[in-house]
């Protein structure tokens, strides 16, 4: 489960990067930060799984 960081100024930069394997009916809570402490525009989550499941994903902010 990739997650990515897209800045205001252009590029992004990587937060983190793990495998979760998934039951369903499971939550899984990441809790990460920037790397350069700069504030991200957009954050970029990249799930994989099987075809026809439904996933929710949350995210929280400060600031």
């Amino acid at each position: 489960m990739p997650i990515s960081l897209r800045l205001p100024q252009s590029g992004f930069e990587k937060a983190f990067s793990e495998r979760a394997d998934l039951q369903a009916g499971m939550t899984v809570s990441v809790l990460f930060e920037s790397p350069t402490g700069r504030q991200p525009a957009v954050v970029n989550v990249r799930l994989g799984g099987v075809n026809g499941s439904g996933y929710t994903i949350a995210v929280t902010a400060c600031e």
